[in-house]
């Protein structure tokens, strides 16, 4: 069946600091993911900072869960990949909106799959506005159609693409311990 991504999922953007706030490198619990903290296939621990204590009340509501689907909306657009569970409970930064997945519909992990795809991508790619700055409104994020099949299906498809992706990073792992 054909929906629109808003239809079965939940949009919603990241914040920036407030005016005058600076992040800190000094781990305090509170990380604030970057689309620069991306790096390969997920976010590069060693590259996060953190929000400073006295901005947590003003970005609580823009908190990231694990599961949760990442999406970079200026700058680079079109980065995906799911919130790991080392980075529950993250701030979010403006140029990025979290997707959460309604699960009676559509399974998290397939909507990753699908937005990563050549298809989600040019999607993406159809809804970005802007000439000097490039964008990708929510509104338009919300208006990206997929064609869902059941949810067994999906869950299928989902662990196939699952087993390929692991083999893929035990080679990446095989290759890299060759080289040095």
């Amino acid at each position: 069946m054909r929906y629109k991504l808003g239809d079965v999922a939940l949009v919603r953007g990241g914040k920036r600091l407030p005016k005058g706030a600076i992040l800190q490198s000094k781990g305090n619990g509170h990380p604030y993911i970057r689309i620069s903290d991306y790096i390969g296939d997920t976010f590069d621990i060693n590259r996060i900072q953190y929000v400073p204590d006295n901005s947590l009340e003003i970005l609580k509501k823009y908190r990231v869960n694990s599961g949760d689907i990442f999406l970079s909306i200026v700058g680079t657009i079109g980065i995906v990949c799911e919130i790991p569970d080392n980075l529950d409970g993250a701030n979010l930064t403006e140029n990025a909106v979290k997707i959460v997945a309604d699960a009676n519909v559509v399974s998290g992990k397939y909507l990753a799959y699908f937005l990563k795809s050549k298809t989600g991508q040019a999607q993406i790619q159809k809804f970005t506005v802007g000439t000097t700055q490039r964008k990708l409104p929510i509104k338009n994020i919300k208006n990206i159609e997929l064609d869902l099949p059941p949810l067994f299906i999906q869950n299928k498809v989902v662990r196939e693409l699952s087993i390929i992706d692991q083999k893929i990073a035990l080679n990446k792992r095989i290759n890299d311990n060759l080289a040095a």
